[in-house]
């Protein structure tokens, strides 16, 4: 009976202890997934930020793209009204100068 009960406390032990390397490795091995995850999420976390810092460069670029172009038209509109005014001028000048000739005509008739 002793042997039977000696042997059977050191099967316990055996297998407690297998049991507990078991549970250490399992543990071991959550750790290093853990750890794997937490990089991941670094490695994503970094990427989503590179992402965000690219689209924020984009959409400066637009934005100053887009306020040139709006300046360039004012310019435009600008020259645009400029021009049209100095035509006007020169047309009033024009007719103005008829009208003078007209009227020296009229005025040698009579």
């Amino acid at each position: 009976m002793k042997k039977t009960f000696s042997f059977l406390n050191r099967n316990y032990k055996e297998n407690n202890n297998q049991y507990n390397k078991i549970l250490i490795n399992r543990n071991q091995h959550k750790q290093e997934l853990k750890k794997q995850e937490l990089v991941q999420l670094n490695f994503k976390v970094k990427q989503m930020k590179d992402q965000s810092k690219q689209m924020m460069k984009i959409k400066k670029q637009y934005w100053i793209q887009f306020l040139q172009n709006q300046i360039q038209n004012q310019n435009q509109n600008s020259n645009y009204k400029k021009w049209k005014q100095i035509k006007l001028q020169v047309e009033y000048q024009k007719i103005h100068q008829e009208i003078l000739k007209n009227q020296m005509n009229n005025i040698q008739i009579k």
